[in-house]
């Protein structure tokens, strides 16, 4: 195909690179997946595996750097820094999981082979350079320097944990997923009234004068809503998301119209106004919050009649 318009340069430090974000391939892949689980045509995806799936997954596996074993450099999803995020990692080993699967569906036991060991080497070394210990959190991202040394943001960033558990690179129990929402908790999420969050620390777009802290967004919010919802084990447990959705819900307008950020404290619209992400968000966390409140009720429910015997 040929290449979109954007604003992100072909160089960087004078030598040619693409200006990607490669999140956004993977993502589509992996969201495919998530389309097959629901529609389960099978013809559909045997007709797109060889103009889509395999050619996109064969980019994926092949664009990932030797001194690290992570993905090459490319713009972040907030379409701002060039280097090798958390988020943007965790979305290729995703796309590269489902990638196997497709694979294995069709009878391409070689290339699920293929696909599945390079995610394994990848979430190996997502967990190596890009979960730090002491910040208790992952990074924002890594980038070579001028040296060729490894160079770290530590950036406290909503879509480092959120792309950990939405892509599954960790079991959503796991202590590092406990550690980082804790992390989160104290330096991202908005204190006083608000109770909403912030994509990064420090994050300077469109915060106000009158502000003492970076704009809530709707969407990292909600991304904190659906950590509440995929590790709760009964219904009290689902309190928290149910805050989150409320609270996203009493920040609409009178049109019903979510903003992509709102004033910390006025709750203004700021920025977009509306905006498609950010009514998505909302959705996906809604439907995520009844499917997760009826299947716990089904537990409860068989346990109830198992106890009954």
């Amino acid at each position: 195909g040929s290449l979109g318009s954007s604003w992100h340069p072909w160089l960087q430090k004078g030598i040619a690179k693409l200006p990607i974000q490669e999140d956004e391939t993977a993502t589509v892949l992996y969201m495919l997946w998530q389309h097959y689980e629901i529609d389960r045509n099978l013809e559909f995806i045997e007709s797109l595996y060889n103009s889509f799936i395999e050619p996109a997954a064969k980019f994926l596996g092949d664009y990932i750097e030797s001194t690290t074993g992570l993905p090459q450099a490319s713009y972040d999803l907030w379409e701002e820094k060039y280097g090798t995020s958390t988020y943007t990692s965790a979305s290729v080993y995703g796309a590269l999981i489902v990638s196997a699967r497709f694979a294995n569906l069709l009878g391409k036991e070689n290339d699920a082979r293929t696909y599945l060991a390079i995610a394994q080497r990848l979430q190996s070394a997502i967990l190596e350079h890009l979960y730090d210990s002491d910040l208790k959190m992952f990074v924002k991202q890594v980038i070579h320097n001028e040296d060729g040394d490894l160079e770290y943001d530590r950036t406290i960033d909503a879509s480092s944990f959120y792309g950990i558990i939405f892509f599954e690179v960790l079991d959503i129990d796991d202590e590092r997923i406990k550690d980082s929402f804790s992390t989160i908790e104290k330096t991202i999420q908005v204190a006083g009234d608000s109770h909403g969050f912030v994509r990064y620390q420090n994050d300077a777009y469109y915060m106000m004068q009158d502000a003492d802290s970076p704009n809530p967004w709707v969407i990292t919010t909600l991304w904190m809503a659906q950590y509440y919802i995929k590790k709760a084990t009964k219904s009290a447990d689902l309190k928290p998301a149910f805050d989150l959705l409320n609270w996203t819900a009493s920040h609409a307008s009178s049109t019903n119209v979510l903003a992509e950020q709102m004033h910390p404290h006025t709750r203004k619209h700021l920025s977009t106004s509306p905006l498609i992400w950010s009514h998505a968000e909302y959705v996906l966390a809604v439907n995520a919050y009844l499917d997760k409140l009826i299947e716990l009720q089904d537990i409860k429910n068989t346990a109830s009649k198992n106890q009954s015997f």
